[in-house]
């Protein structure tokens, strides 16, 4: 059996934080983690000698996530070998699916410094045509979308209406 790492007991344990605190990334100190990792703060310092290093980790191992989500429904292969059409499927059919809400906020948090955007960039690069490319197909862009709309209207989408909307998101880059 392979040897649990502290690194990524760390950062699943930020992860939670981040999705059961109300103060969301900043309630992420080393103190918390103290606390719930069982770990002293000198133990935490080893793996991150640094709030922004924790937070790059943090951004490392939520893109990670993300991206293993993307790879099964990509029937657990890599982007590499993938179709673009399959790859672009894949990441619709991941994209509508209702996220949990820390995984918003980690990806926008992601936006206040380019080493944290830095591992979001390396999975879209991988997995997503180009949004600033304007010879995109704006089909491929629509399933972003559906990515955030039930952290950004009051109203949740109908699973009926998602499932509406991801066919019709499905034939249009078929």
């Amino acid at each position: 059996m392979p040897r649990k790492s502290k690194r990524d007991d760390i950062l699943r344990t930020a992860y939670a934080i981040v999705a059961s605190d109300p103060g969301g990334i900043e309630a992420v100190t080393y103190d918390r983690l103290a606390t719930e990792t069982d770990l002293s703060k000198s133990g935490l310092l080893y793996h991150f000698p640094s709030r922004h290093a924790l937070l790059v980790g943090l951004h490392e191992y939520t893109a990670a996530v993300w991206e293993d989500k993307v790879r099964a429904h990509a029937g657990g292969k890599d982007a590499d070998a993938l179709t673009p059409r399959e790859r672009y499927r894949a990441m619709l059919v991941t994209m509508s699916e209702h996220e949990p809400l820390a995984e918003l906020m980690v990806t926008l948090h992601s936006r206040t410094h380019p080493d944290f955007s830095r591992p979001w960039l390396e999975v879209e690069d991988r997995w997503l045509p180009r949004s600033d490319d304007t010879a995109t197909d704006p089909n491929l862009l629509a399933a972003s979308v559906l990515w955030v709309h039930d952290h950004i209207y009051a109203r949740p989408l109908a699973e009926g209406n998602r499932a509406v909307v991801v066919e019709k998101l499905l034939e249009l880059i078929e």
